[in-house]
């Protein structure tokens, strides 16, 4: 139990000590990326090793639904991207769709630019987050998991009693426990770091928005804002009218009987009235 318990612990030290390792070469890797930057050839070699994760918001509107959707499908496939969600629903009479699509980083510059053709775009965000630091300790973390991983296994052939070797295989599970997270967390990273995230909202309209310009194209869009919505009164004002005609009608026979009982009232107060002065 002696031999174990100092074998456990050269383990922990292993472990410590190379923790510490990796907080060092982390530091280095980042104090090195800011003291190489008058070199460019190095500036550019430490730029390309960062771990960038983008995250692209884009909202669109278009006037055709149908054509847009497509036009997103084949962008996406001509960049080897896929979506990784969609949802199409009506809202108001009108479509709208929200998607989320996977695109290979290195192509997402241009995939971007081939987005803002497709449709009026109303609003587009960025976010880029480096997660370097984050991602090489993971790494030396795995490095250091693996490393006493196999001392444990070589512990345990070498095992002199049944509570050793139950000791040694306690350990050995939390290590693959802790192992397996780490690697997990190691692959998200990478898909996340391969694979940029654009979120795209697209709806369905009947006039695109205004793209303010100059000061005539102004006036001529608030005139056309003007027609549009005189035209839009006048169609809602005829759909009310239309609709409402039964309760109309009804109400005029009202109006029109109370106007003629009114008429046969007066006149025969107005020939009572004679009647009594004679």
């Amino acid at each position: 139990m002696k031999k174990l318990s100092v074998l456990l612990l050269v383990l922990t030290l292993i472990l410590a000590l190379a923790s510490c390792g990796a907080a060092e070469s982390m530091d280095n890797y980042a104090g090195g990326y800011k003291e190489n930057t008058s070199d460019s050839v190095d500036a550019e070699n430490d730029l390309a090793e960062r771990k960038i994760i983008r995250r692209v918001n884009m909202s669109m509107e278009t006037r055709d639904f149908d054509a847009l959707a497509e036009s997103l499908s084949e962008a996406v496939a001509s960049v080897g991207g896929y979506a990784e969600s969609s949802n199409v629903y009506s809202r108001s009479g009108s479509r709208q769709a929200s998607y989320v699509f996977r695109i290979p980083s290195a192509k997402l510059d241009a995939f971007l630019t081939s987005l803002s053709t497709l449709g009026n775009v109303l609003s587009r965000s960025e976010n880029a987050e480096d997660v370097t630091l984050a991602y090489v300790d993971t790494e030396s973390r795995i490095r250091a998991l693996k490393a006493e991983e196999t001392a444990l296994l070589e512990m345990m052939e070498k095992a002199a009693s049944l509570s050793d070797l139950m000791s040694i295989r306690s350990r050995l599970t939390d290590v693959r426990y802790q192992l397996d997270s780490y690697e997990a967390q190691l692959r998200k990273y990478d898909s996340l770091i391969d694979y940029s995230t654009v979120s795209v909202s697209v709806s369905e309209v009947e006039r695109l928005s205004n793209i303010r310009g100059g000061v005539w194209t102004q006036i001529g869009d608030d005139f056309m804002d003007n027609v549009y919505a005189i035209a839009d009164g006048a169609v809602a004002f005829f759909i009310w009218f239309v609709g409402s005609l039964p309760v109309l009608v009804l109400l005029g026979g009202f109006a029109t009987g109370g106007f003629f009982l009114y008429r046969y009232i007066r006149r025969k107060r107005s020939a009572a009235k004679k009647t009594d002065v004679k």
